[in-house]
């Protein structure tokens, strides 16, 4: 299903009443990044620059459907345990 919430920046796109609606027809809460504060988009750009990594692995041999493997990568990409924190993503939701 959708997930509880999400972390934007705060991109006319995300403030939009359109996306606001999307939102709350889906029962998630918009949650935004602090004005000026990097850091934090940061960590969106660069789990975003991962992702597009783990996907140019893939979609050289299977170009039609890349958007399927983001769920997989997604799940891949939250099982393994990081270096920063030495757990695994998943072990902090269950």
């Amino acid at each position: 299903g959708p997930p509880d919430s999400v972390l934007t920046d705060n991109g006319p796109q995300f403030a939009s009443l359109f996306f606001q609606g999307v939102c709350d027809l889906m029962g998630i809460k918009n949650l935004f990044t602090t004005t000026y504060h990097p850091q934090t988009n940061g960590q969106v750009e660069r789990f975003n620059r991962t992702l597009v990594d783990m996907l140019r692995h893939y979609v050289e041999e299977h170009q039609e459907d890349w958007d399927e493997l983001l769920a997989v990568l997604t799940l891949a990409y939250n099982s393994r345990v990081h270096r920063t924190t030495g757990v695994a993503p998943l072990d902090f939701v269950t």
